[in-house]
């Protein structure tokens, strides 16, 4: 009876040291993991080309040139340049200027600075040139840390 009693005692013990040896393995295995993950996130950061942007108004196309976004930083401004006096509006469904100017048209070409935003965000607007809605790029601004 007692060594029966033994073995089932030696056989916990190794179960217990084998338990704790594979979370013991998974933790070191997860945290390296992690160190990966952090160094990849580290390796995928892009600087964004912002600063003032100037675009020129374009009949059909909306804007030249046909970038797919423009990215502003805190007081970068934006101008839509208009050297044929074409009829335009720009209307931005939420402003990312000081200011919270959203509309802009062949008389008022040119916004205030960016607003400070610290998460990344696109500013939609709807942008029409001579009475056609146009696709044009987005505006986005933030993204600092």
């Amino acid at each position: 009876m007692e060594s029966s009693w033994f073995e089932h005692g030696r056989a916990v013990r190794y179960a217990v040291c084998a338990g704790l040896l594979m979370v013991t393995a998974f933790r070191l295995g997860t945290a390296q993991g992690q160190e990966t993950m952090q160094e990849k996130q580290k390796q995928a950061f892009v600087k964004l080309a912002c600063a003032d942007q100037t675009v020129e108004v374009v009949a059909g196309t909306g804007t030249t040139p046909e970038t797919k976004a423009i990215y502003l930083c805190p007081g970068n401004t934006v101008t839509w340049h208009n050297p044929k006096n074409l009829t335009f509006i720009v209307i931005f469904k939420k402003s990312p200027f000081v200011g919270n100017q959203k509309i802009f048209d062949e008389k008022h070409t040119t916004s205030k600075g960016a607003k400070d935003d610290k998460a990344l965000t696109v500013y939609n607007y709807l942008m029409v040139v001579e009475g056609e809605l146009v696709d044009d790029p987005q505006v986005i601004g933030g993204g600092r840390t």
